[in-house]
């Protein structure tokens, strides 16, 4: 595997899950990550969002490069990441969770355009909770 993903936290484990907290009160809960090419070559990266688990009326989508409508689970563009490079400015993911309390966990798998067996994914559990 020639991919690995970091966020401001530091680096992430592949298919580990990193908890976002945010108020239910908040319209767009972000989470950012940052793609690593650890390879000796330029690889074309594309994004798949999976809905591991939402809460009912939650809302989200996710922006690589462009931000896609509600309702996208795939990349339609990929993104240049050459050789010892780290995109830290391509990927965000926004959740809205419609003022409902509780959690939605959502997978985001980066991979090689060319080789999708060469891919590392995050699982961000979005964590609403009330304003106190």
């Amino acid at each position: 595997m020639h991919l690995t993903l970091a966020d401001s936290l530091g680096p992430l484990h592949n298919d580990t899950t990193r908890v976002i907290s945010g108020s239910d009160t908040l319209m767009d809960i972000e989470s950012y990550l940052f793609v690593t090419n650890n390879s000796s070559n330029t690889i074309l990266v594309k994004v798949r969002k999976v809905d591991v688990s939402l809460m009912d009326s939650s809302e989200n989508y996710f922006c690589w490069g462009l931000c896609y409508q509600i309702g996208t689970n795939l990349s339609l563009d990929s993104i240049e990441v050459r050789a010892g490079a780290t995109n830290k400015s391509d990927f965000a993911g926004h959740y809205n969770p419609h003022h409902k309390v509780g959690f939605s966990v959502i997978r985001y798998v980066f991979f090689d355009q060319n080789n999708r067996n060469d891919s590392v994914c995050v699982n961000i559990k979005y964590d609403t909770r009330p304003l106190t």
